[in-house]
């Protein structure tokens, strides 16, 4: 499959798209423009979307074949970037550091002093001694020695991606952890609400379904163990259930209580227990 080689570079907060066309670097200007601030995530991630949409291919970035030329002012966005172009199928991706490329391009193009965003400084220097350096391996002409360079970078760069795709699975692993850890803290506990309700409500059984608290709380169980008919608690049995509901954690009234108010069914409040839902 022949792709597309692209090269983006990430400078001084700055970001821009290059394309390799025929023997010559061109800028690809993203909505008209050639430099995109880019110092969050979200702008780097719309960027991607623009040069995405761009492209206009059904293959998305899968053809694309791209350099990320990033400064320290980046780095700490790479597994963010690796993240971003997985989604978008960009399988073949590699990256470099600006201050090492820029070094060689001193040398080998003779500039004393640039800016780093200068465009003729990246057409000219910059993006030819990338494509000298990383993209013809297939020149027969190279050194031994330059071979041998252009197989440690190789092997630099694979450890280096190997690496982020750890970061990355890292990455997923947490997000799942903290999922878990988010549903667990919005999960009621089912026999509270089970043991309370009928504390705050008169017949409660009779009008609501305990499977329904049991969906409505976020526990997906199978089988409650209520007895039908169920008979109303008389009143030492609901004062002994107010004293252990006091007993709890505000939390875990707050928790009961926010869960009362949530319900729709047409359930009649203990006259006792009205203060509790009208003040919360």
């Amino acid at each position: 499959m022949e792709k597309s080689v692209y090269s983006l570079l990430l400078i001084d907060k700055h970001a821009a798209f290059f394309k390799r066309s025929g023997q010559e670097w061109g800028n690809e200007t993203i909505s008209g423009e050639s430099w995109h601030l880019a110092s969050s995530s979200n702008e780097l991630l719309q960027l991607i979307t623009k040069l995405n949409k761009k492209i206009n291919s059904e293959y998305q970035l899968e053809k694309v074949s791209l350099t990320l030329v990033y400064d320290n002012s980046f780095a700490s966005k790479i597994g963010e970037l690796a993240s971003i172009l997985h989604e978008y199928k960009c399988q073949q991706w590699q990256l470099l550091s600006y201050p090492l490329l820029a070094k060689h391009a001193h040398a080998e193009e003779g500039y004393q002093s640039h800016s780093s965003l200068d465009q003729s400084w990246v057409l000219t220097a910059l993006l030819p001694v990338l494509y000298h350096r990383y993209y013809q391996f297939t020149d027969t002409s190279l050194s031994v020695e330059e071979n041998g360079r252009q197989e440690r970078v190789v092997e630099h760069h694979r450890s280096e991606e190997q690496r982020l795709s750890v970061e990355l699975n890292d990455l997923k692993m947490q997000v799942e952890t903290l999922k878990q850890q988010v549903n667990i803290q919005h999960k009621l506990d089912l026999e509270q609400l089970l043991c309370f309700l009928p504390l705050f409500y008169k017949e409660v059984w009779t009008v609501v379904n305990p499977e329904q608290i049991a969906l409505l709380s976020g526990n997906l169980i199978t089988k409650i163990n209520i007895k039908s008919p169920y008979r109303d608690p008389d009143k030492s049995t609901l004062l002994a259930l107010k004293k252990q509901f006091l007993r709890l954690s505000i939390q875990q009234q707050s928790n009961i209580v926010d869960f009362c108010l949530r319900i729709e069914h047409p359930l009649e409040v203990r006259s006792e227990m009205e203060s509790f839902l009208e003040d919360a």
